[in-house]
């Protein structure tokens, strides 16, 4: 688990170490641009919902081709004045993105805080040598 800063910065760090790692697991790339923005999401829900200690976990399951993504936070923060006249819309958005591109996500409740989890699929990229190769156009016009 990495640590995070309970400061908005810390989305941009999670987004950051998540394609590197992901990059280094050999990960396909709209695979790990997918996990970016679950990531992206599930740190932002935790700043504004969640007390510090805040902490990104990703982990290998590749038997069944996945990784599970966990954010964890100490924790609901209590409600600030007027946030409930948030628009509903807005408040879900997170959430829906999430919905979208994971197989499965939720939450699990515990004595010293709250960890955010999902599911993706996911795929290794594929080789060099299989990448389509596009050949060069040689102008055969003469001058």
């Amino acid at each position: 688990m990495l640590l995070l800063p309970h400061r908005t910065e810390s989305a941009r760090r999670a987004r950051r170490v998540t394609r590197v790692v992901l990059r280094r697991w050999g990960l396909a790339a709209e695979d790990i641009e997918r996990a970016v923005l679950v990531v992206s999401e599930l740190v932002t829900d935790s700043l504004t919902h969640g007390l510090p200690p805040l902490a990104l976990g990703l982990h290998s399951v590749e038997s069944a081709g996945l990784i599970r993504v966990e954010v964890s936070d100490g924790g609901a923060a209590p409600r600030p004045v007027g946030g409930e006249n948030a628009d509903p819309v807005d408040r879900r958005r997170g959430a829906r993105i999430v919905a979208r591109l994971t197989v499965a996500h939720g939450t699990r409740t515990l004595p010293d805080g709250i960890t955010r989890w999902a599911y993706l699929r996911c795929s290794p990229a594929a080789p060099a040598a299989r990448r389509p190769r596009i050949p060069a156009q040689r102008d055969r016009r003469r001058s």
